[in-house]
């Protein structure tokens, strides 16, 4: 085997550059369909990111309970084929691409970023937005259906 070949079933032996550019073009698909939510504070953000991931993996058939077992909540994701990343080495050029990604069946499911400041340069297609004042952080996310309950206005 090639060093730079995995083994593990989702890869079909592929190089990690193949792998690593399945997940890019995922997550660009997810971002074309994200929308921003806005916050003034980080409290509110972090809340927020908090809210959306327990949405995504309660819709995935794993919900989560503050008293919930570890080992239970581990079981529940093999037995639904759910994995959690929460990435953050990516350099500040990509730093849009730091935040939580949710996989169901090797697929992106969900992708929550972490807070980022509101620039325009983050994402160009927005750009036209009037940053508010008061409204200097960003969370973007594709996870539109669970987050209707609990969002500020999303753009």
């Amino acid at each position: 085997m090639d060093a730079r070949q995995i083994d593990a079933p989702w890869t079909d032996d592929r190089i990690l550059e193949d792998v690593e550019a399945d997940d890019k073009k995922m997550l660009e698909n997810c971002w074309d369909r994200a929308k921003g939510h806005y916050f003034s504070h980080l409290k509110g953000a972090k809340y927020f990111m908090g809210e959306t991931l327990n949405g995504v993996l309660a819709k995935l058939g794993v919900p989560l309970s503050i008293h919930g077992d570890p080992d239970e909540i581990d079981k529940k994701m093999a037995e639904n084929r759910v994995k959690v990343e929460h990435r953050v080495d990516y350099p500040n050029d990509e730093a849009w691409r730091r935040g939580i990604y949710v996989y169901k069946n090797d697929e992106l499911a969900a992708f929550i970023s972490h807070p980022i400041v509101n620039t325009p340069r983050l994402n160009p297609s927005k750009a036209s937005r009037i940053i508010q004042p008061g409204n200097n952080l960003v969370i973007w996310t594709n996870a539109h259906e669970v987050t209707k309950l609990f969002s500020p206005a999303a753009n």
